[in-house]
């Protein structure tokens, strides 16, 4: 029994030294942050693209001006909060990497645009470019929390009601982005 111990405690040694050492190593950590910035790129233009392309549909891609200090921050806020919700270790260089290519994705505008108005508008606190963030703060505290969760809105109803509350909060949802995010985009 003590020498099963005994092996059992030289591997979970060695697996901890093999951890360390793992960790460490950088070219292991970029090839991780990478690995982390495809996927929260990946959960945040899925749980953002519905909602902008109900808005190209129904007001037309000409008339969104992606590109106005209150979109940029809406936009740019909106993909760092879902990004950092489903991957919370995300560092800074990732988190602007990660905006520059959601927004590219989403928008069909040059990743390389979004990243110096971003920063831009960040450092000179550009009124509209704040109102778009806390806008972005307020939809994804009201709406994409609760979708990323998968929970329901509300309480838990009888399967007889569930298709209609699905239908109330996909409305509610769908009116919440066009108040805070059209709005302030035309």
């Amino acid at each position: 029994m003590t020498a099963g111990r005994d092996h059992f405690y030289r591997e979970l040694h060695w697996l901890n030294e093999f951890a360390a050492t793992v960790v460490q190593d950088k070219a292991l950590v970029k090839m991780l942050d990478w690995w982390r910035l495809r996927k929260a790129r990946e959960s945040a233009v899925a749980a953002i693209r519905p909602y902008l392309e109900y808005s190209v549909n129904r007001v037309g891609r000409h008339s969104l001006d992606n590109l106005n200090p209150y979109a940029v921050g809406f936009l740019g806020m909106l993909i760092t909060l879902v990004a950092q919700y489903k991957y919370p270790s995300l560092g800074t260089r990732t988190i602007g990497l990660l905006q520059m290519e959601a927004w590219a994705e989403l928008t069909k505008n040059n990743a390389d645009l979004i990243g110096q108005e971003i920063s831009f508008l960040s450092l000179n606190a550009d009124p509209d470019f704040q109102g778009g963030c806390y806008a972005a703060k307020t939809f994804f505290d009201e709406i994409l929390r609760k979708e990323l969760d998968g929970r329901a809105f509300g309480d838990v109803q009888i399967a007889s009601q569930v298709q209609s509350d699905q239908i109330s909060a996909e409305t509610m949802a769908l009116e919440r982005w066009v108040a805070l995010y059209e709005c302030g985009t035309q």
